[in-house]
């Protein structure tokens, strides 16, 4: 193959895995607020654990992060 061909398939392949990222961040956080909702909603540490795979350390971590998030002020960003 030429060079310009190569150049183009990296390129083409950085477009596509940067392309999965952000989708892989979308259903991160999709996945987020469906776990905050279903415990909102009541359904215990133990459970959530059950159906998403993820540790009780990670769900407890997720609730901590929500909890700080929420009492940041207004005007920080992070």
């Amino acid at each position: 193959m030429d060079k310009d061909t190569l150049i183009s398939q990296v390129k083409a392949a950085v477009e596509e895995n940067k392309r999965a990222l952000e989708e892989a961040d979308r259903a991160a956080s999709a996945q987020r607020e469906a776990i905050y909702a279903a415990l909102d909603g009541g359904v215990s540490i133990a459970e959530t654990c059950r159906i998403t795979g993820l540790s009780r350390t990670r769900i407890n971590v997720l609730i901590q992060r929500r909890k700080a998030e929420t009492q940041k002020s207004p005007g920080e960003n992070d």
